[in-house]
């Protein structure tokens, strides 16, 4: 069997390493435009409006979506600060979206919540 300091292996190596380089950041990139950017922009419209009327501190301040394509659940982070709180953090949420009208729905799963200046948690966020 080769071990990893043989001449031979090595290219090899080199090769999967940056495969799965290029592959790790594609499925990033993913999230960041297409139908993940669009679920993004609906739910940070949708959860701002809501946050707006039921408690105006809340700020949200960028929602992040990955949708596989053609799928119509999402998994998002949604991220806030929360002026009075001293506070920032994300929600956990998965985001339905029908794709014959544009509407989202969607659910709160987590809630991660820091102090804006020490970053110790802040239960009740």
């Amino acid at each position: 069997m080769p071990e990893p300091d043989d001449e031979e292996v090595q290219p090899v190596l080199r090769t999967l390493l940056v495969a799965a380089v290029a592959l790790a950041i594609a499925g990033s990139a993913q999230g960041a435009t297409g139908d993940g950017a669009k679920l993004a922009a609906a739910l940070k419209a949708n959860m701002a409006s809501l946050y707006k009327r039921k408690a105006p501190d809340h700020a949200i301040t960028k929602v992040t979506c990955v949708l596989p394509a053609m799928a119509t659940v999402g998994h998002c982070k949604a991220y806030f600060t929360i002026v009075s709180q001293q506070a920032k953090g994300f929600y956990s949420v998965t985001a339905s979206i029908d794709r014959t009208t544009g509407g989202v729905r969607w659910k709160e799963t987590k809630v991660t919540c820091v102090d804006s200046k020490t970053g110790a948690q802040v239960l009740g966020c």
